[in-house]
């Protein structure tokens, strides 16, 4: 993938959260659930870490979990709805999750492009919900998955359908190009250097998929954590010595954190300074906190296409994963 297509995948992302709600609208859920189980790995799973940032906002009153593992819980209640999610379809954590799921007789949802999902959807007659082909790798599609989901929910009445205009109305105005300079300031920063993404616990996901788009999309180490939970460990490795030269962290506040937590980061980023570890603190652009949310996913993936072209690398290319792959058969 060149650098033109990973920005003209970048600019379609809207569309894709769009294309998949629609995808997703025909279906009708039944069920009194108690609980939300989203399986998936990767870009997949991103959509359900997500999901879980605006669960207020989508008045779901039930809790939602995410399983990354081979195994469905054991205490998983029969009233549980689980949602497979795997962008090619043949993920073998998450197709292993859907056939004990269905195996226990727990509602499951399949949501996927085809692969082996399908199939499995196809022989225990489980909804199938067909993700449009973006063209593109699953942790660039994370927005598609999540229209999805939402959609999902909406059908299962777990999430109120009137959070549906203000997405579509949100997505459909935003200025994805918004964080496009700060990205590309950064990644002068960021470029030779080891970075560390910090966020407040609540917005861990978006520091997570920071992390996910650096190790994949520019094949570099980047390492997330989140307040406070860093200032009780991680900060004490943060000493006067060599090893710290090589760190750079990008803290993210969003308008949400409180004031006690902004003290924190602030703290932190002079700390960091003191022993040497260049930082910055990004305030993401928005009106709300769903505007900041997705210009913070824009911001990582500009930040992905310009260090990849400093780095010189293939964005779409994934040697390492694709040779444990093998190795794993």
């Amino acid at each position: 993938m060149s650098g033109e297509n990973l920005e003209r995948i970048i600019l379609g992302m809207p569309r894709q959260f769009l294309e998949s709600f629609q995808a997703a609208a025909r279906y009708e859920i039944v069920g009194d659930f108690s609980e939300v189980i989203i399986c998936g790995m990767g870009g997949s799973a991103l959509a359900g870490d997500l999901l879980k940032i605006f669960l207020e906002e989508l008045e779901i009153k039930i809790p939602i979990h995410l399983v990354r593992d081979y195994s469905l819980h054991s205490l998983t209640p029969a009233t549980a709805l689980v949602i497979a999610v795997s962008y090619s379809g043949n993920t073998e954590e998450t197709l292993s999750v859907f056939e004990q799921a269905r195996k226990r007789n727990i509602q499951t949802i399949a949501v996927s492009k085809n692969g082996g999902l399908e199939k499995l959807a196809e022989k225990y007659g489980a909804i199938f919900i067909r993700l449009p082909d973006f063209k593109t790798e699953p942790r660039f599609a994370t927005l598609g998955i999540l229209g999805a989901i939402i959609r999902v929910l909406m059908a299962s009445g777990i999430a109120s359908p009137k959070t549906a205009a203000t997405w579509v109305k949100t997505l459909g105005e935003i200025d994805i190009r918004a964080t496009q300079n700060i990205a590309k300031d950064l990644a002068k920063k960021i470029f030779k250097k080891i970075n560390l993404i910090y966020t407040s616990y609540q917005y861990r996901a978006v520091g997570f998929n920071l992390k996910l788009k650096f190790n994949e999309t520019v094949q570099i180490p980047a390492f997330s954590n989140y307040f406070s939970e860093l200032n009780h460990n991680e900060i004490a490795s943060i000493g006067n010595h060599e090893l710290t030269k090589n760190f750079f962290a990008t803290i993210i506040k969003f308008k949400k954190d409180s004031p006690r937590m902004e003290q924190r980061m602030l703290m932190t980023s002079e700390l960091l300074k003191k022993y040497g570890v260049g930082n910055e603190i990004i305030k993401p652009p928005g009106k709300n906190e769903i505007e900041e949310v997705f210009h913070t996913i824009f911001l990582g993936d500009w930040l992905s296409l310009f260090l990849a072209q400093y780095y010189g690398v293939d964005p779409t290319s994934s040697a390492t994963i694709e040779e444990f792959k093998k190795r794993l058969g």
